[in-house]
């Protein structure tokens, strides 16, 4: 987002507020919850995402599935 910023000559923050503003013109849900996902499907959310051994094979960082329901549960809310 740094870079983003930078390249359109506007602070971070403004940059955040601009593709929030955007989101919410565009009618884009804010969150999982939004689109019908229940907290439930979480777990199977998280062994589908970690069954793409080729896309976390290719991450720069290794991940774990906590991580994944990390960010699917921050993702949730």
């Amino acid at each position: 987002m740094e870079r983003m910023a930078e390249i359109l000559k506007i602070s971070s923050d403004k940059l955040v507020e601009e593709v929030m503003k955007l989101r919410k013109a565009t009618g884009i849900p804010e969150n999982l919850k939004k689109v019908g996902v229940s907290e439930e499907e979480i777990g199977k959310m998280v062994e589908e995402a970690m069954s793409y051994s080729r896309n976390l094979s290719n991450n720069p960082r290794e991940v774990t599935p906590e991580d994944v329901e990390k960010i699917y549960r921050k993702a949730f809310t």
